[in-house]
């Protein structure tokens, strides 16, 4: 069943980043990460990317620290995943 129900989650993340729905894109990303036994690290990376979309700040870098810390995660997903901290943490610190 998870290999069926983890692409639709995806199909709905990337329909909301069509409408700018950045906090409905990072709902999808996190039911797929939770419907998951071993969530693939470049979903949260998506995920991180959508809540820095949607002002969430904290919570992208919380995501993305988790893809990081991935021991699974391929050296691309973990670069992936520290640019988008830094956009994270930049914009969270324009924003005080």
């Amino acid at each position: 069943v998870a290999g069926f129900v983890e692409p639709a989650y995806e199909g709905l993340a990337l329909g909301a980043i069509v409408k700018e729905d950045y906090a409905a894109c990072a709902a999808a990303y996190k039911a797929q990460v939770e419907a998951s036994p071993t969530p693939d690290p470049a979903i949260l990376v998506s995920e991180g990317n959508c809540l820095r979309l949607a002002k969430q700040y904290d919570q992208a870098i919380v995501v993305l620290d988790r893809a990081i810390a991935d021991p699974r995660a391929l050296e691309v997903v973990k670069s992936a995943a520290r640019g988008e901290k830094n956009l994270a943490v930049r914009a969270q610190t324009a924003a005080h």
